[in-house]
């Protein structure tokens, strides 16, 4: 029998949370490469895919994609266009797919004026986006809202703990 204690608790809790993710794989099943690593990440839908899952479920669009204005975000509507080619959900002009960024949460795409990084930074990072991965403005703001929601809710669960401990 396990006694609950604090740092038992803890120690799951930490567990828990520095894990790697696990590709939750294709709609047909599981994974075909048993992927538990960092090339896992979050992708559409709240899923965690390892890149050749993600290509399957989600393979990149032939036409693009033009965004309702909402902060970039909203819903889609394809429009045909070049599949060399997207638009931009910051200022909806088209630009070629080789020199923008597509947000790794939401899938819009960026050119460099509207991804706010400067030129120098855009070139660098367009040359290992495919191994680093990038996250819009929007998101990140979105997901650092979500992290500190998290963040204070498992100090409330400690404390909570805490308390619970010190009544046994």
């Amino acid at each position: 029998m396990l006694i609950l204690t604090k740092s038992n608790l803890c120690r799951t809790v930490n567990r828990q949370l520095y894990q790697m993710p696990r590709c939750e794989g294709l709609p047909s099943g599981p994974c075909p490469h048993s992927a538990n690593d960092e090339s896992v990440k979050g992708t559409q839908g709240d899923l965690f895919l390892c890149f050749s899952c993600d290509e399957v479920r989600f393979p990149p669009p032939t036409t693009t994609a033009t965004t309702s204005k909402r902060g970039g975000r909203g819903t889609t509507s394809a429009t045909s266009i070049h599949a060399a080619e997207a638009k931009c959900s910051g200022c909806d002009k088209t630009c070629p797919v080789e020199n923008s960024l597509r947000c790794d949460i939401c899938n819009d795409v960026f050119d460099q004026q509207c991804s706010t990084l400067p030129k120098s930074v855009f070139s660098t990072l367009m040359t290992i986006v495919k191994s680093t991965g990038w996250v819009c403005v929007g998101c990140q703001t979105t997901c650092r809202g979500k992290l500190h929601t998290l963040k204070a809710n498992i100090s409330l669960v400690i404390q909570e703990i805490a308390r619970v401990e010190t009544t046994m």
